[in-house]
């Protein structure tokens, strides 16, 4: 680690990426902050690939607003709590708007090398917020198959409905998850 690189640099690093780039949409600021060689968590490369998720996060939740809940950094790597809350204005991962208040909550793990972001690992609660914008039946009340699942994916956006990795995997993460491949409907 370069002497001018310290872990309280780092998490001033992080928390202006969020205060002065994504929450007021200034992606312009992005080459300030992200490497030329940042690889993200869903393989984006670089400011402008990092740049093009926020545009498509804020199209879709034009008021989004991250709160970072904690920032906690050692080495080389900042680590983020945090919650945004929106409303789904526009259309978002193929589904089209509800207008719903919704929040998110995820963990990200970002690392810094020579005062720029070149690496992300995002973890964030996706199956809560599809189930907030009426995209996926709420885990909460009644009982509904995962195919029914796969069915309402299909119905929402025609294009997912030949079964791919993601589709997949989200399928088969809910019939493991309840017995009889049964989930509570919404």
């Amino acid at each position: 680690m370069s002497a001018i690189q310290t872990p309280e640099k780092n998490k001033r690093l992080v928390r202006r990426l969020y205060e002065d780039c994504i929450n007021p949409g200034k992606v312009e600021l992005l080459a300030q902050l992200i490497a030329d060689d940042f690889v993200g968590g869903r393989g984006e490369k670089g400011p402008s690939e990092f740049a093009n998720t926020i545009v498509a996060l804020r199209n879709g939740f034009p008021d989004i607003q991250f709160d970072l809940e904690d920032l906690i950094a050692e080495g080389d790597r900042v680590a983020v709590r945090w919650k945004f809350q929106a409303t789904h204005m526009g259309p978002f991962a193929g589904f089209p708007p509800s207008q719903k208040q919704v929040t998110q909550t995820a963990i990200v793990i970002y690392q810094v090398r020579d005062g720029k972001i070149i690496r992300a690992w995002l973890q964030p609660d996706r199956l809560g917020l599809l189930q907030q914008i009426g995209a996926l039946p709420s885990l909460a009340t009644g009982s509904v198959s995962a195919e029914q699942v796969k069915e309402k994916i299909a119905h929402i956006n025609p294009s997912r409905a030949s079964p791919d990795r993601k589709q997949a995997a989200l399928v088969g993460s809910l019939r493991a998850s309840q017995s009889g491949g049964r989930l509570p409907q919404r």
